[in-house]
């Protein structure tokens, strides 16, 4: 398998599995999609009363007085006017979403945070493959491409990379591909392939795991272990 047949039948894989998700795009949503409708919340408040006013912390609580001191079932702590603010997470998935939702002047709805993380997840799965690519070093160039296609179709047809990464938005789901890629970079770092480009990128996608969800910080803890 050359490499331009290789990349062929990735971008063909993908467009599949974008069409196995097309259902998750146009329900409506329900009581399963609260991780999703608890990012919308987040996003739709910071559109409303900007980021500095919400103390660049995802917020729950809307701008009406009436809604102050409201005790959910969110982890959370109030600031002096009563207003709650979500902490069990890092904020750099809401952060992301609100920013490209602003850069594209896109109204705050499920379908484009769906569609966000169609937009993360391709650079990710071409740089899976990279890696899967190469860990098969001892097999031919073309048996190598033919394996890492199939380990990226496995990926992209589990049942839970379809699920979440095409229903849901949230913090533990975005930290997936963010993670495939910090792996990446590491990589190719320990291979020499442009080694400062490498371990500075592999830095900011660490950093931006750990930003994104805790297990960023424990997946940056075993690297430095390492």
């Amino acid at each position: 398998m050359t490499r331009r047949n290789a990349l062929i039948t990735i971008t063909v894989l993908f467009l599949i599995s974008v069409l196995c998700r097309i259902p998750f795009f146009t329900r409506p949503l329900d009581d399963h999609d609260w991780l999703t409708l608890h990012s919308l919340v987040t996003v739709s408040i910071w559109n409303s009363v900007g980021l500095k006013q919400a103390h660049y912390s995802p917020p729950m609580t809307y701008p009406n007085l009436a809604d102050r001191g409201v005790i959910d079932n969110s982890d959370g702590i109030f600031d002096g006017k009563g207003n709650l603010y979500f902490i069990s997470f890092p904020p750099f998935a809401f952060l992301l979403a609100f920013c490209f939702l602003k850069l594209f002047r896109l109204p705050p709805h499920a379908i484009w945070l769906k569609f966000l993380n169609l937009a993360v997840l391709l650079p990710a799965a071409l740089l899976f493959y990279v890696v899967l690519e190469r860990v098969c070093i001892n097999e031919d160039r073309s048996t190598a491409r033919k394996l890492a296609v199939l380990g990226l179709a496995l990926f992209l047809f589990n049942r839970a990379v379809l699920l979440c990464l095409g229903e849901f938005y949230f913090p533990l789901i975005l930290s997936v591909p963010i993670w495939i890629m910090t792996v990446y970079f590491y990589c190719a770092a320990q291979d020499g392939t442009r080694q400062r480009l490498s371990l500075a990128l592999f830095g900011v996608m660490l950093f931006l795991a750990c930003y994104s969800d805790w297990l960023g910080m424990a997946a940056a803890a075993a690297f430095f272990l390492w």
